[in-house]
């Protein structure tokens, strides 16, 4: 009889301390003025995540403090969703001197040093006053938000109580036993705000690039508004020049808030958001977005020391934009080859139904509007006349349909590995400002920058040398045309430099750089 007492203290102890010491991290919004249909938007996303994992293991460390005392054990957790919890503690890592496991039925505990064990169901006496049973267990470790004694808290989120505290929101069982739970909610207040200022400039960006001059054509020409309230009063437009220097206001800030909150920094953060940050207005998409604002103001200085900070993260072959390997390339599963070259991605969007999007303009089966280049016009971009045919951009890019060459870049696989991404800003564009930037002051490192990228393409046999500034003004000019093919950054690059001629054109393009503004806006917010 004291065994058994002993062993269901101990399961009681075990619980204990992991529901104090470890607390359900999950996202919210702030509780503050939220409506019954508004709180319950926001928890049952909460309670049902994650639906889709159903088996996971993890090792563990147990600390124990009793007395003064502190004891560290190592362990390993094993789990199936709805099957079962097993946890096996071990001594010097090596040998396991206790286990628990927990099923729908009961909970099991071996004492291994002592040869003790118990079996308790979770009617026991303590254990079910206290709301303890599989699911709340379950609940806990796979960091669900739960209701004591009950089986799922996404059916019954009105027993939750939502409140404030200075940096949190906390969520709370409004009904509570013996065992008493609270929910705290990750601060991601300056990853949030980051991210849309970050976006907030991007999009003002890419408005200003289509619907205004560019800086170097004329910089005091107004400019599309830089709307930054919501308000029934018109935004007043200001100059290109004006407008650029609000947009990178708006991305320094960004960059502030997100050095400090962004998972692609700080991994120990652990936000939710972990998923996959290129879907995401990150950091580096935020350095980027900054290069890109500053070249085309024409500060070639910040412009330079932005790029620089994504190349050097990039050529980490550890980091999260490492270059997209040869195997992967090369690989004999068509669907497993990254055409996309998405992991080299700072910021893409995933696009719902994107297969109908490609099947309408970029397949030989399309009707209208098709991208569709001859083999002799492809093979010119590539420069496959002077033996640059293995470039991945054009071997594995192109897919013939009889003289006809179609774009096969966004070609949807079933479980393919790129499927409805769309890339928005990619490491590449960081070379080639770096490239331009220097092609007068360290020709040389503008050379090397230009052979990392044709490399990284499968073209390192071929790689450039010994090239005058205009030689190397030309060699961007081809790498972008290669490496943004039907991604709309080339008409960007001649409208920067208010070129007089595009590349394949036969109008003066200047004629076109600036797109007109929709009538609405010219008629009712009285546009210049």
């Amino acid at each position: 009889m004291k065994t058994r007492s002993y062993l269901y203290l101990a399961v009681v102890a075990l619980l204990s301390l992991s529901l104090a010491g470890c607390r359900t991290k999950q996202t919210a919004e702030n509780a503050a003025a939220f409506t019954k249909r508004q709180r319950n938007e926001q928890l049952i996303p909460l309670a049902q995540y994650p639906t889709d994992v159903q088996a996971m293991t993890a090792k563990t460390t147990i600390t124990l403090d009793y007395e003064g005392h502190s004891t560290t054990l190592k362990g390993r957790l094993r789990m199936r969703r709805d099957e079962v919890i097993q946890m096996s503690i071990t001594a010097l890592g090596l040998v396991e001197v206790a286990s628990i496991e927990f099923t729908p039925k009961g909970t099991y505990l071996i004492d291994r040093v002592n040869k003790r064990y118990v079996l308790l169901d979770y009617s026991s006496g303590l254990i079910s006053y206290a709301g303890i049973n599989f699911n709340t267990v379950q609940a806990l470790f796979w960091n669900r938000l739960f209701i004591p004694g009950e089986k799922e808290a996404w059916n019954n989120v009105g027993n939750f109580v939502l409140s404030n505290t200075d940096t949190q929101c906390l969520v709370e069982p409004s009904r509570q036993r013996m065992l008493k739970c609270k929910f705290f909610t990750d601060n991601n207040y300056k990853m949030y705000k980051g991210e849309i200022l970050g976006l907030r400039a991007f999009l003002h960006l890419e408005m200003l690039r289509i619907y205004s001059p560019s800086p170097k054509a004329n910089g005091n020409a107004m400019a599309v508004p830089y709307v930054t309230q919501y308000d029934k009063v018109v935004t007043k437009q200001k100059t290109v020049n004006e407008t650029m220097n609000l947009i990178i206001a708006d991305l320094l800030e960004a960059e502030k808030l997100l050095k400090e909150s962004d998972t692609f920094l700080n991994e120990e953060l652990n936000y939710t958001v972990r998923w996959d940050r290129r879907y995401y207005f990150n950091y580096y998409a935020v350095l980027g977005t900054l290069a890109r604002a500053y070249m085309y103001k024409g500060d070639h200085t910040n412009a330079l020391t932005y790029a620089n900070m994504i190349i050097e993260e990039g050529e980490d072959y550890n980091s999260d934009f490492s270059w997209t390997s040869n195997d992967t390339m090369e690989s004999k599963y068509e669907n497993q080859v990254n055409r996309l070259f998405s992991g080299e991605c700072l910021f893409y969007l995933n696009v719902k139904d994107f297969n109908d999007i490609v099947k309408y303009h970029f397949t030989s089966s399309a009707s209208n509007d098709t991208f569709t280049p001859s083999e002799t016009k492809a093979e010119q971009i590539f420069e496959k006349g002077l033996g640059l045919g293995n470039d991945y951009r054009l071997h594995k890019n192109f897919q013939y349909d009889g003289a006809d060459k179609y774009l096969w870049k966004y070609h949807q696989y079933e479980g393919g590995a790129c499927n409805d991404i769309v890339p928005v800003l990619r490491k590449t564009e960081s070379y080639y400002i770096a490239a331009e930037i220097l092609k007068e002051s360290d020709p040389e490192r503008a050379i090397e920058l230009l052979n990392l990228v044709r490399e990284a393409r499968n073209l390192e046999f071929a790689p450039l040398s010994d090239l005058t500034p205009e030689q190397i003004q030309e060699e961007v000019a081809k790498e972008y045309r290669k490496e943004f093919l039907a991604e709309g950054q080339m008409f960007f690059y001649y409208k920067r430099l208010d070129a007089s001629r595009i590349e394949g054109a036969g109008i003066n393009a200047q004629s076109i750089y600036v797109l007109p503004m929709p009538d609405t806006e010219i008629e009712f917010g009285e546009r210049k």
